[in-house]
């Protein structure tokens, strides 16, 4: 079977016959009064919206967010980004795919970023070292930190999202805390490993990343705490483990963003700055990749819109912005970048 490109390499007018997760699923209704399907479809490489304007009351009955569908369809920009506008959707029976396979994933193998955490960790000093040691070596944990996203949506919402966030912040403040020399580096790190580990609680990643029971009733900030005050050895120094407490506690920043608290120390500070730099730049560079515009669709969230640069600007790096076809370039031109279209799938997929 000849390989079929995954979502992150499709282009606009490309026609698509491929196997995807379905992400999310929406009934909805268009001005005129009919029913059309909306879809997050997903992959390893990444999440595309889909659009089913034809038969979409009885599609909607036949499958449900979380499986896998066979799809053949052919992507349309609409507001400067992708879409699949799906012209045949079949559901893979039960056993013809599993859903884990299609899930969107870190470009970095999890295992792989866990063990570059642990070796962070383990070179910490005591006590900060034996505790995440601790926490990252559970027996019950580690199998969930490998498949957790650090969120639902907007930044790293994919399999092994924690993982690289984590290590993100980890690196950040470790650079940080070389600038500052005031700052106490080992407390700051420590902070910055087991600040989000209760996502690996708070968080499901299939059917597609939503929130567990504990999750929404607990909510991670607390979960995170409680997964260290579980982990502390009994002759931890009590004044120590309350300032590793108040870390974990007040990472966001502000109260009505989910803190408990507010941060009141130094390193405090540079966690809440460390963590928020890396989500919101993440969170942008995601718009970036979806975007086929010079400028990304407009962002509730960040209240804005973003622009990706000017086509002068030398280029950072061959991965730093997507290859987009920009305003002036032909269709034409964009065709003829487009991989050959492999043969059908829908013949072998039975009902």
């Amino acid at each position: 079977m000849a390989d079929r490109p995954g979502i992150a390499e499709l282009k606009e007018s490309q026609s698509v016959e491929a196997e995807f997760l379905v992400l999310e699923k929406n009934l909805q209704t268009t001005r005129t009064g009919s029913s059309y399907l909306a879809l997050v479809l997903g992959d390893q490489t990444g999440r595309m919206a889909g659009r089913v304007w034809e038969g979409a009351e009885k599609l909607d009955r036949s499958f449900a967010a979380g499986d896998v569908v066979l799809v053949r369809g052919r992507v349309s920009a609409y507001k400067g980004q992708l879409q699949l506008n799906v012209a045949e959707l079949k559901p893979l029976a039960p056993g013809q795919a599993e859903p884990g396979r299609y899930m969107p994933s870190s470009k970095r193998p999890p295992g792989e970023l866990l063990e570059e955490l642990t070796g962070l960790a383990a070179g910490l000093g005591s006590p900060f070292r034996e505790v995440c040691l601790s926490l990252l070596k559970d027996a019950e944990l580690g199998p969930r930190l490998l498949q957790a996203p650090a969120a639902k949506s907007v930044h790293h919402a994919y399999r092994g999202g924690l993982l690289e966030h984590t290590l993100s912040v980890a690196r950040l403040a470790e650079m940080v805390a070389g600038h500052y020399p005031f700052l106490h580096r080992d407390l700051l790190l420590c902070g910055a490993i087991l600040h989000d580990l209760g996502k690996a609680l708070e968080l499901d990643l299939l059917p597609a990343p939503d929130y567990t029971d504990q999750g929404r009733l607990v909510g991670h900030v607390v979960l995170s705490l409680n997964l260290f005050r579980d982990h502390l050895p009994a002759d931890f120094p009590p004044d120590l483990a309350a300032e590793i407490s108040h870390l974990i506690l007040s990472h966001h920043g502000l109260k009505e963003f989910g803190s408990p608290t507010t941060p009141q120390t130094l390193e405090a500070v540079a966690l809440n700055l460390c963590d928020d730099l890396d989500a919101k730049l993440s969170a942008v560079r995601a718009m970036f990749e979806e975007s086929q515009e010079d400028w990304t669709d407009y962002s509730r969230i960040f209240d804005r819109y973003f622009y990706k640069g000017s086509p002068a600007r030398p280029e950072p790096g061959a991965e730093s912005r997507p290859k987009t076809r920009r305003r002036g370039q032909s269709q034409d031109q964009s065709a003829r970048s487009q991989p050959e279209e492999p043969p059908p799938l829908f013949d072998q997929i039975k009902g």
